[in-house]
């Protein structure tokens, strides 16, 4: 992690938190130059992809702004807010150039405090703090590249987070033991950030993780989930956790060792259970090893492992994950359930704040997925199976609501990703305002569920030609006539405009050989050189077979 350094711009001395982040997470640094006490300008300090990171007290908010002079104007809460959209318009410029931006939430950077002002009064600490944090949550929703740090969280974590004499001597009122947690939840944020890796899968335990004792033994009546009992009422809210991580797109798996007919009980009758079958994507229980099982699972689910942990209360069979299935996170569960939901709080690899539609709908998805393959392996042809789902692909220009999603594919697809084209919200916002360029999203339907956005479609228009810039197809879809659907319709869009010929060049990476295997065996595709591929619209292409292709809008030229 040591090919970038990271740009802090605070204001206090953050010459000790750069050499633990050096030393502990190899994370070099600098901090911005301002005057100690003050928010220094928030200017680009950088050349090229850079990475910023505003850590910035309540009391130098205040300070900046000068807003202990308006503690008693009757004006106070309107000067406040005006200062507070200042500094957020300014936190939103600094973003737009940077390729992502850490900012930590405000609190208290020292204990001292104003004498003659009341907590929670317009220009106290109290305040002002909520109300800043409230503006960077809601700005942070909406630039997907700026990331929100819990500073409080940093500070419940030390047993003395606050130095007043350190302020004096270092112009750093935090503890060393807070700069720690610090740098630690910094290191690990960005890293989840850098490699863009969330967990979208749990492979999860039953007996003694979700439920207490064992169901085998006891019987689904006899385990502990909720009641008038502090083990099952710790059981209920760690499932509690986890269903709402569903809800975010986050698959649940079980491999559990138990019989199944009686572990399933659990699910069907007992009357605290908060997860139900409906909330799981695929099991495995019997009797094989756990590593064997999550393997047959990740197939399944069409999912790699490297994206999945695994939780379990045993720490043999979490040795045993980790010696066949290195790629899988481990969840070190401590050993009393009461602190499970703690633990699984404290894991910054589910956190994604920017949650799209196709996220939520992904757990249904797979399950869906499920139905599909059960009818494709009593039909005879591929053909017969296409058909029978009877596919609905909707085409739509990119709007406003759908850019999120785009960035999300564009940025995340690897295999079916014609150029691997890398973009932020903000510079894929300014490409499509450029003249001649079009963007457009392909969503799919069919008689199991709807899969949301699955394709991204877009081209620049010169006098010559329409050149592919994206042509990207979620693994979900693939093999599901949406390539065909692509190219059938940018077909028609070049004749509507006019234009002889679309090129699509490829750029090959180390993942993508499974779209330019389907283009180099396209029939209606012209290899001109590697990776150049042509079509003429005097060629004439049927629509594709087995689909029904929807257009919300016409192409307007």
């Amino acid at each position: 992690m040591n090919n970038f350094k990271v740009i802090i711009y605070s204001d206090f001395n953050t010459q000790l938190f750069s050499k633990i982040l050096s030393a502990k997470h190899g994370i070099f640094s600098e901090q911005a130059n301002g005057i100690v006490g003050l928010i220094p300008p928030l200017l680009q300090q950088s050349t090229g992809e850079s990475i910023c990171l505003v850590w910035v007290t309540v009391e130098g908010f205040i300070k900046s702004y000068k807003l202990y002079d308006y503690a008693h104007d009757d004006e106070a809460p309107l000067i406040v807010e005006k200062h507070i959209d200042s500094f957020i318009s300014s936190i939103q410029s600094l973003a737009q150039q940077s390729s992502h931006l850490f900012l930590c939430s405000f609190t208290e950077g020292r204990k001292a405090r104003h004498p003659g002002i009341q907590d929670y009064s317009a220009c106290s600490k109290m305040f002002i703090s909520s109300s800043l944090n409230s503006s960077i949550a809601k700005l942070a929703f909406k630039q997907t590249n700026i990331h929100i740090l819990d500073t409080e969280a940093w500070k419940h974590g030390s047993k003395q987070a606050i130095d007043e004499k350190s302020w004096y001597l270092t112009k750093c009122g935090f503890t060393t033991e807070l700069l720690r947690l610090a740098s630690a939840s910094f290191s690990s944020r960005l890293d989840l950030v850098k490699r863009e890796k969330f967990f979208k899968l749990i492979l999860l335990d039953l007996d003694n993780t979700i439920w207490g004792g064992e169901v085998g033994e006891n019987g689904w009546q006899g385990i502990r989930i909720g009641g008038h009992d502090h083990v099952g009422e710790a059981f209920l809210e760690f499932q509690e956790q986890l269903l709402r991580l569903t809800k975010q797109g986050v698959m649940i798996a079980i491999v559990s060792k138990n019989n199944e007919s009686i572990a399933l009980e659990v699910f069907h009758k007992h009357p605290d259970m908060i997860l139900r079958l409906e909330n799981i994507s695929a099991y495995r229980i019997n009797f094989k090893p756990k590593h064997y099982n999550a393997i047959q699972v990740a197939k399944e689910l069409n999912i790699g492992l490297d994206s999945a942990i695994f939780i379990d209360d045993n720490p043999a069979e979490r040795l045993s994950m980790a010696a066949h299935l290195p790629e899988v996170f481990i969840a070190e569960l401590p050993t009393d359930p009461c602190l499970y939901p703690l633990y699984l709080s404290s894991l910054n690899s589910f956190k994604s704040q920017h949650l799209t539609e196709e996220d939520r709908l992904r757990i249904y998805s797979y399950t869906d997925n499920k139905q599909r393959l059960t009818v494709k392996d009593s039909l005879k042809s591929e053909e017969e199976w296409i058909k029978s789902l009877n596919t609905r692909i909707t085409i739509e220009p990119l709007s406003n609501l759908k850019i999120s999603r785009y960035v999300q594919l564009l940025n995340k697809t690897n295999q079916y990703n014609l150029r691997s084209r890398r973009m932020s919200t903000e510079e894929l916002k300014e490409w499509i305002a450029a003249s001649g360029n079009y963007a457009y999203t392909f969503h799919l339907s069919d008689n199991y569920g709807n899969l949301g956005v699955i394709g991204l479609l877009s081209y620049s228009v010169d006098i010559n030609q329409v050149f592919i810039q994206d042509f990207v197809i979620s693994c979900r879809a693939a093999g599901r006539m949406v390539e065909e659907s692509m190219l059938y319709y940018i077909r028609n869009i070049a004749c509507e405009s006019k234009h002889r010929l679309i090129v699509l060049h490829a750029i090959q990476t180390a993942k993508n050989g499974p779209i330019i295997n389907y283009l180099e065996s396209s029939p209606i595709l012209i290899k001109s050189s590697p990776l150049y591929f042509t079509l003429d619209i005097k060629q004439q292409i049927q629509s594709p077979t087995g689909v029904k292709l929807l257009l919300n809008s016409c192409h307007d030229n």
